[in-house]
């Protein structure tokens, strides 16, 4: 029988995990450490600095950090080793794996907890499994990189019709005998989506998920367009692995070949070579469309299924 965390730990006995998924990126993780170091949440909790880069400087730059900046005694921050695997997912795992909480939280190193960001998280958990939050682009994205991608809603989780809500890795938390009830997440996806697919098989298992509106990330986007292409494709190839992964749980699937000729024509009519009074979109825009469908092309072919 699964014992699930919203009766199993009460508010004083709970113990609350931040597990970081870290590869490189010092600079901007300092950010992050920094705002998760003034969370509003009064009671004790750590933060569980993943690291998954073989031969790393993190532990030096983590003495150093701790050295220059006020840490409440009430945190405590370490470092785990996990570059003995490839990817977020297995670095997610094993920084599960190492931490102590009954609730984990997830999030990115380079984005920005706001300051009542993990009260609001804890506080939601006692309705359910799985609690997701919004992510908002507006603060640390510049104006124009911020246009680039559609804003994703603050009042509401990200929905797939016919089917279930998911939750992001940048912002989510999940009761420990949850994430250990479906084998916490698959380090076998290669490309992206697996949150989706962690957020999906958290609820097959029986498990609830709520959301959160208050439980805000400040959520950084790629600031190039190379960088972007490279996001946006591999989103296309993580979505088909998980249609032909979910399909048959009972997922509608993403497979829209009668719509995929119109959205062709369309964005060859919004291509950059054209005024940007005629196409109505930025260059950005254009590429986070372009690569994301390209990606799922790529998909197709290579879980030879046909899902464009």
């Amino acid at each position: 029988m699964i014992e699930k965390l919203s009766s199993s730990a009460s508010p004083e006995s709970l113990r609350v995990s931040v597990v970081v998924p870290v590869y490189g990126g010092l600079s901007l993780l300092r950010e992050q450490l920094t705002a998760l170091s003034a969370q509003t949440y009064g009671k004790p909790f750590e933060v569980v600095l993943s690291d998954n880069q073989p031969n790393s400087s993190l532990e030096l730059w983590l003495t150093e950090f701790v050295r220059k900046t006020h840490i409440d005694e009430r945190i405590t921050l370490r470092r785990i080793d996990s570059a003995a695997g490839t990817g977020a997912a297995y670095a997610r795992n094993r920084g599960v794996a190492e931490a102590v909480g009954d609730l984990i939280a997830f999030v990115d190193a380079d984005d920005v907890a706001r300051p009542d960001w993990l009260e609001h998280l804890v506080a939601a958990s006692r309705r359910g499994d799985l609690v997701a939050g919004p992510l908002d682009t507006s603060r640390i994205n510049a104006a124009a990189v911020a246009e680039w991608r559609p804003s994703a809603p603050l009042h509401e989780p990200s929905r797939t019709p016919g089917y279930f809500d998911s939750a992001s890795t940048a912002n989510m938390a999940v009761s420990r005998s949850a994430h250990e009830a479906i084998g916490g997440f698959d380090e076998n996806a290669r490309w992206a989506g697996e949150d989706n697919d962690y957020s999906w098989r958290v609820q097959l298992a029986g498990f609830s998920m709520v959301f959160e509106p208050r439980a805000i990330m400040d959520y950084r986007l790629r600031r190039s367009r190379r960088e972007l292409w490279k996001q946006m494709v591999a989103y296309g190839r993580g979505d088909v692995a998980n249609h032909v992964k979910h399909r048959p749980l009972g997922h509608p699937g993403m497979n829209h070949p009668f719509l995929f000729p119109m959205v062709v024509v369309s964005l060859a009519l919004r291509n950059p070579l054209l005024p940007r009074a005629v196409t109505r979109m930025s260059r950005g825009r254009w590429i986070y469309y372009v690569a994301y469908e390209y990606g799922k092309i790529r998909g197709s072919i290579e879980n030879r299924v046909w899902c464009i």
